[in-house]
C-alpha cells in the first residue's frame, strides 16, 4: 500500500484481515464477455433549484422568520462575518485520483480506512507507483498526472470502469464501502459570499505548509486576486487519503446468488452543496504557519476558500431494481454561532435512498449536507448534519431516527416522518453533538435543536457501479481409469 493510503482514524480495535480477490481497471474498449461487468455513472443529488427554493421559503414562513434584511445577513465590515459557500451548480470540476475501492465485510476503524474482514476489490488503480511523498502539491508527479476522475462530469467517471466477478469465495455479509484516494485533489469553483462578493479558485503554483512531514504535513495554496473571476482549476490538499462509507443495511451475497448468477449494482451517491466554503477570515500572515493549513489563502485580501472532504453514500441493489432518491430541505433558527452565544438560521438538505421495487421503501442510504441560508449570521466551522451512520425505525409508522456515528444515546434527527406529497412539511428534533463522537458518546454537551422541513421531490437515481455473478469454474475432470 502506498504511504499515502496509511490513514489516521479515531477508532481502535485490531482485527485480522483476510483478502478475497482483487481487480484492476479494465479498458472498456477491450472488455471481453467473460466474467462480470462494471460501469460508472454520476449520481449527484441536484434537484430543480426552484423546487428547493420553494421549500426554503415555506420553512422560513413556518419558523416565523421576517423577510431577510442586511442586518440578518450580517453584512458588516468585520471579516469574521463574511462567509459563503458554493452550491453544486457552482462547482465546475472536482477531480480526485482514486487509488482503489472495495466492499468490506467488517471495518471497525482499527486499521484506518482499511477492511478488517472479507475485502472485495471493485477497482484498483494501475497508473503509477507514486506515493504520499511524491504526490503532493507542486510536485512533478502531480503536475504531470493526467488520470484524474472528475466527479462533476459523467464522462470522466468512466475512468473507474472495471471488471469484477464473484463466486462462492465472496459469500457473506458486507457492511461498508471503502474508497481510497490521494490527498492532493483539484477544484474549479465559484463561492458566493454574503457580502455580495464572489471568490474564485485559482491555479496556484506556490504553497504554504505547516513545516511537518509524512502524515502530519498540510498545505494551503497561496492565492492572489481571489475575488476576480473567472475561476481556475487549482490544487487542494486533504488531511486524509481515504474514507469508509457504511451501508445503512448489510448487503449479503448468498450461495443462491452465485448459483443463479444474480447481477447486482452499487451506487455511490454524493451531494456537494456547501462542499466548497469561503470566508473573509484568512490568517493575517502565514510567515509562521499554524499547526494546520488548508485550502487557498489570499493574505492580501483576507479571504480563503476551503473545500470539504469527499463524501459518498453507497447503495447496493439488484441490477434490475430502480434506486430512488427522496429529498427534504430543513431549516432552523437555533444553530449557535462560532462564539457559542448567538443563534442563527441554518438549512440542510437530507436525501433518503431506497429501491422502487421494495414495498416498504426501506432506506438503503442517506446523504446530508448543511448549508447557509439568508438568516445565517456566522461562519460554520463544521457541518452539523453530516455523518449519519445508522437509521432506526421509530415507534410510529413512517417515522425514523437517524443517528450520527454509531451512538445509541442521541439521534441527529429523532422522530423524522417521511412525507409523500411535494410541499408537505413537518417538524423534527435534534440532539446535536458539537464535539467528537467516540465509542458512541459525544465529547461535548448535547444541544437541543428544532427543525422544520419540507419535502421537495423524489426521482430516480442512476447507478454508478455494477457487478454480476459468474459461475465458478467446473471441477477438474477425473483421470481416466
Amino acid at each position: 500500500m502506498p504511504q499515502a493510503l496509511k490513514m489516521r482514524r479515531m477508532w481502535v480495535m485490531p482485527v485480522a484481515v483476510a483478502c478475497v480477490w482483487s481487480c484492476t481497471k479494465s479498458d472498456s474498449k477491450t472488455k471481453s464477455n467473460e466474467g462480470g461487468t462494471m460501469t460508472t455513472v454520476s449520481l449527484p443529488n441536484q434537484l430543480n433549484i426552484n423546487s428547493e427554493s420553494l421549500g426554503l421559503i415555506k420553512n422560513a414562513r413556518l419558523l416565523g422568520n421576517p423577510p431577510p434584511t442586511a442586518a440578518l445577513q450580517a453584512l458588516a465590515a468585520d471579516p469574521g462575518t463574511i462567509f459563503g459557500h458554493s452550491l453544486a451548480e457552482g462547482i465546475k470540476s472536482l477531480k480526485y485520483r482514486i487509488s482503489n475501492m472495495e466492499l468490506c465485510g467488517v471495518s471497525d476503524g482499527s486499521r484506518g480506512d482499511a477492511c478488517n474482514e472479507r475485502p472485495f476489490s471493485i477497482f484498483s488503480e494501475d497508473r503509477s507507483t507514486s506515493d504520499y511523498d511524491t504526490f503532493v502539491p507542486g510536485a512533478e508527479a502531480v503536475s504531470n498526472f493526467s488520470g484524474w476522475t472528475d466527479f462533476m462530469k459523467k464522462g470522466s467517471l468512466e475512468d473507474l470502469v472495471g471488471k469484477v466477478t464473484y463466486t462462492d469465495t465472496a459469500i457473506g455479509s458486507y457492511e461498508a464501502v471503502i474508497v481510497n484516494f490521494y490527498r492532493t485533489f483539484k477544484v474549479d469553483a465559484e463561492v458566493q459570499l454574503n457580502n455580495g462578493e464572489k471568490l474564485y479558485t485559482k491555479n496556484v503554483t506556490d504553497f504554504y505548509n505547516n513545516g511537518k512531514t509524512g502524515l502530519d504535513v498540510t498545505y494551503a495554496g497561496k492565492a492572489s486576486n481571489i475575488t476576480t473571476g473567472p475561476s481556475e482549476e487549482g490544487f487542494f490538499f486533504l488531511p486524509n487519503g481515504g474514507k469508509t462509507f457504511y451501508l445503512q443495511r448489510p448487503f449479503e451475497i448468498t450461495q443462491a446468488d452465485v448459483d443463479n448468477l444474480v447481477p447486482y449494482k452499487m451506487a455511490l451517491a454524493f451531494d456537494h452543496n456547501n462542499f466548497v466554503k469561503g470566508s473573509g477570515s484568512a490568517p493575517g500572515s502565514m510567515s509562521t504557519p499554524p499547526g494546520f493549513v488548508e485550502g487557498q489563502i489570499d493574505d492580501t485580501l483576507g479571504r480563503s476558500i476551503k473545500p470539504g472532504f469527499l463524501e459518498f453514500a453507497p447503495i447496493l441493489a439488484r441490477e434490475s431494481e430502480t434506486i430512488m432518491r427522496e429529498t427534504y430541505v430543513l431549516s432552523t433558527n437555533d444553530m449557535t454561532g462560532v462564539d457559542d452565544s448567538t443563534k442563527q438560521g441554518f438549512s440542510a438538505r437530507l436525501t433518503l435512498y431506497y429501491v422502487k421495487e421494495d414495498e416498504s421503501k426501506s432506506i438503503r442510504a442517506v446523504t446530508s449536507r448543511g448549508y447557509y441560508n439568508e438568516y445565517s449570521t456566522s461562519y460554520m466551522n463544521y457541518d452539523p448534519v453530516s455523518g449519519i451512520r445508522r437509521i432506526a425505525d421509530g415507534t410510529e409508522a413512517g417515522t425514523i431516527d437517524l443517528f450520527q456515528g454509531t451512538a445509541t444515546n442521541f439521534a441527529l434527527f429523532k422522530g423524522f416522518k417521511r412525507l409523500t406529497n411535494v410541499g408537505d412539511s413537518g417538524t423534527v428534533t435534534t440532539k446535536l453533538c458539537e464535539g467528537s463522537i467516540t465509542n458512541g458518546a459525544c465529547s461535548a454537551t448535547l444541544k437541543d435543536l428544532t427543525w422544520v422541513y419540507t419535502f421537495v421531490g423524489a426521482s430516480e437515481a442512476e447507478t454508478e457501479l455494477t457487478f454480476e455473478a459468474v459461475p465458478p469454474p467446473p471441477p477438474p475432470a477425473e483421470p481416466a481409469p
